[in-house]
């Protein structure tokens, strides 16, 4: 057991989790039906507080990427604010005939509204609300400036009504288009996260061979075929700062059930090689994939955040937001550019 007394001029690890908060309009055109998926979308009623709540006991810092369309009550308040989208509605013509079919709630719909969701995360401590775009837009399925533009500016725009000013984007699906990256600059986005540093993490690889990289991500979840992907966050320029991502956290598969040590263990050897090496370990996760088997997913969550706590206690690991990874390093640049 190490000391608790810590060199503090020693470089310490971070970790960065952010989670990619999309209900239903991240699933809607992935094949998956309703019925068959109301356990996962339902239980995240559950498991969003429970996140929280371990968040908070465990004093862990994370950003929420949240889509757009989530803020508003019901689809009547949606289809009054996409009046004013029109580039978006024309673009993505099956997406405008999948809002128009939505059933009439009145009330909040589970499914794809979470206003009050949304306002429980922005009032606990360390929780950033960041963007996972307007209309959980396809960066590289559509690359049109124009659109891109435009849902961004609405996604600005619902958030700020809403009282939160957004400094960082999660792109849906991880497509990271360098030209859309150049808008969020023009409005003053700091961070973004990008994909691990491997050839199968690279979604816009040759997409014939898109079995083989499933598979072998599939793989590197239980075993280190890819290595640790831990980093130090070096100044991009220009900004947004990139802040890549380490390793999703997979939901509990019954049927690989008997693989979970080795799930967990990849996890944790992760984090500790980040803490050891002064490094970045950047976990993220859809809740709506945690909404299904919620006591098994909690479980390994719990277990993950406990040994955080143990890499803080022994060398002085830290948990930051990705905008509050910008903040530090903008700091340190600013410190080396004054010498």
């Amino acid at each position: 057991m190490k000391s608790n007394n810590i060199n503090q001029h020693r470089k310490t690890g971070t970790l960065v989790v952010s989670l990619d908060f999309e209900l239903f309009w991240g699933l809607w055109d992935q094949g998956f039906d309703r019925d068959d998926y109301q356990n996962n979308i339902i239980g995240i009623q559950k498991n969003v507080p429970e996140t929280l709540h371990l968040f908070n006991t465990f004093n862990v810092h994370a950003t929420w990427a949240v889509v757009g369309f989530m803020y508003y009550k019901n689809k009547q308040e949606l289809l009054a604010e996409m009046k004013n989208a029109s580039s978006i509605m024309q673009a993505r013509m099956s997406l405008a005939r999948y809002i128009k079919e939505l059933e009439n709630i009145q009330s909040e719909d589970p499914f794809h509204f979470a206003p009050s969701l949304i306002r429980l995360i922005s009032s606990y401590p360390h929780q950033e609300i960041a963007t996972h775009t307007y209309s959980h837009h396809y960066s590289l399925e559509n690359k049109n400036t124009h659109v891109f533009r435009e849902d961004l500016r609405n996604a600005l725009n619902i958030s700020r009504r809403n009282g939160h000013t957004i400094s960082s984007i999660v792109f849906p699906k991880n497509q990271i288009n360098e030209e859309h990256l150049a808008i969020c600059r023009e409005n003053n986005l700091s961070t973004y996260r990008g994909n691990e540093s491997s050839w199968f993490y690279d979604i816009s690889a040759n997409e014939r061979r898109k079995y083989i990289k499933r598979a072998l991500r599939l793989l590197d979840t239980y075993v280190n075929i890819s290595g640790h992907h831990t980093y130090t966050v070096n100044r991009d320029n220009p900004l947004p700062l990139n802040v890549p991502s380490s390793r999703q956290i997979k939901p509990y598969s019954k049927k690989l059930r008997m693989l979970e040590p080795l799930r967990l263990k990849r996890i944790k050897d992760g984090l500790t090689h980040a803490a050891k090496k002064g490094e970045v370990f950047h976990i993220w996760w859809h809740p709506h994939n945690f909404g299904a088997n919620f006591k098994e997913n909690m479980h390994f969550l719990r277990e993950v955040l406990t040994h955080y706590a143990d890499l803080k206690t022994n060398y002085g690991m830290t948990s930051k937001t990705m905008n509050e990874v910008y903040q530090e390093k903008s700091k340190v640049f600013q410190m080396e550019a004054s010498k």
